[in-house]
């Protein structure tokens, strides 16, 4: 098992006494600088999409193609194999984010990983597993 660091950029500080291997960054807060600060020595990088901060939030009007656009320029550029789907079945249906899962999909040339959700219901996650690499179990239980 893997366990992934989330919020680097709040104990940067302390990671010159232990420099961590593997780190869970949110698109949505991540910035050029940190990213490039933690690739010499990360064994692995996980990308979140940050919709997290949007179903927090739900005022913030966000035009998800462009948004995905940006997510797959900064996938592209930083060479991230390891990448959440944007899971915001909540704000905009499910249909929406397969299709935004899809444009990533063909932007990247790379899976992106899937996040069930309980609302998806349990077909859904078998043909999740069954097509993903990696899948990803939501921590919200209201959606």
């Amino acid at each position: 098992m893997k366990v992934y660091l989330a919020g680097y950029e709040s104990y940067k500080d302390v990671f010159h006494i232990e420099k961590p291997k593997y780190v869970l960054e949110s698109f949505y807060y991540i910035k050029e600088k940190s990213y490039s600060d933690l690739k010499p020595y990360c064994k692995s990088f996980l990308l979140d999409s940050g919709a997290y901060t949007f179903m927090r939030d739900k005022s913030k009007a966000v035009n998800w193609d462009e948004f995905a656009e940006k997510y797959i320029d900064f996938i592209n550029l930083n060479s991230i194999d390891l990448f959440f789907e944007l899971d915001i079945d909540s704000l905009v249906g499910i249909k929406e984010v397969e299709r935004i899962r899809k444009k990533i999909e063909i932007g990247t040339n790379k899976q992106s990983i899937p996040v069930w959700h309980k609302s998806r219901g349990f077909d859904y996650w078998k043909k999740m597993v069954d097509k993903y690499d990696y899948v990803s179990l939501s921590a919200s239980g209201n959606n």
